[in-house]
């Protein structure tokens, strides 16, 4: 089996849009309306239980997040799961998890890769977990993290309650801290961590060496969330917190709030802090650096 981290599995969808993502087994076509799956489901599950939340704090809806649970499904092509979660953002059908007993829901080719017991299938944006018996059908691979670390309350029908809203960074990331104490703390912050070389270097501080840290499935914000953190020669430099598209505009009233307004805005970032923080917003993610960084890029602006 190929060994590799989801990161570059994630850099293979880049630009595939949900309408030419494969269907699943299922039957169900990812970006379907909630009403239409509801109607086949119907056909197809021995029982269902929808649950709606509005607003919405999910970091693919807007608005609003709808969750259509199955019990006993049985497809028309052969595909069985003793129960399976369908899940839409804003009526638009995002994700499928199911759980227990299933059959015909896997691909029948090589998978992509492999880490920590997770094994992704492309072009399907499927992933399964065979230790804990549970398979996803994602939209794109930025969801990636609620495959890892998420126990949605809609499989008992609750509604989510996010303990934490702001876009803060965990108070274990701190720049100037080595590789070494990172990855040690990293082991227990986060669910899944993968430590790699980066062989073409394109960190500002232009060190000899690069790596990344990445941190899949740390909550914050209520949900959760993939970290990057960039080191160079050993120390860490920028950190990357990955979301989702619907979270920019949340993201940039907790930095406003937490920072004042932006001191630089064009199409791709939004700058805070005297250029120590940055919402992307192309792909949305918070960018945060170390002071020395931090100095080349306000330099840069000048």
């Amino acid at each position: 089996m190929k060994q590799t981290s989801l990161k570059i599995v994630a850099a293979a969808t880049v630009g595939w849009s949900l309408i030419s993502l494969a269907q699943a087994d299922t039957g169900l076509e990812i970006g379907m309306s909630a009403e239409a799956a509801q109607a086949q489901l119907d056909a197809q599950c021995d029982r269902l239980d929808v649950t709606h939340f509005e607003p919405s704090r999910h970091p693919s809806a807007h608005t609003s997040e709808t969750h259509i649970r199955c019990e006993g499904f049985a497809g028309s092509n052969g595909s069985t799961a003793e129960h399976l979660l369908a899940s839409f953002a804003d009526g638009s059908l995002f994700m499928l998890e199911a759980r227990g007993e299933m059959t015909g829901l896997v691909p029948d080719v090589d998978p992509a890769g492999n880490l920590g017991g997770y094994t992704v299938y492309l072009p399907h944006l499927i992933v399964t977990h065979a230790e804990s018996g549970r398979w996803f059908h994602l939209s794109q691979m930025d969801q990636a993290p609620l495959a890892l670390g998420w126990d949605n309350p809609a499989w008992s029908g609750e509604r989510p309650a996010p303990s934490d809203t702001s876009f803060a960074l965990p108070d274990w990331v701190s720049f100037g801290d080595s590789v070494e104490t990172l990855s040690s703390v990293a082991e227990a912050a986060c669910p899944l961590q993968a430590l790699r070389d980066i062989p073409e270097i394109w960190l500002d501080t232009q060190p000899q060496r690069q790596q990344q840290l990445d941190c899949y499935g740390i909550e914050v914000a209520g949900y959760p969330r993939k970290l990057e953190l960039v080191f160079g020669d050993g120390t860490l430099e920028q950190v990357w917190f990955m979301f989702g598209e619907a979270d920019i505009p949340r993201a940039r009233d907790w930095l406003t709030q937490t920072y004042g307004p932006a001191l630089h805005v064009d199409e791709q970032y939004e700058i805070f802090d005297d250029w120590r923080v940055a919402l992307r917003k192309d792909v949305p993610e918070i960018r945060a650096a170390s002071d020395r960084l931090a100095a080349i890029w306000a330099s840069e602006a000048e």
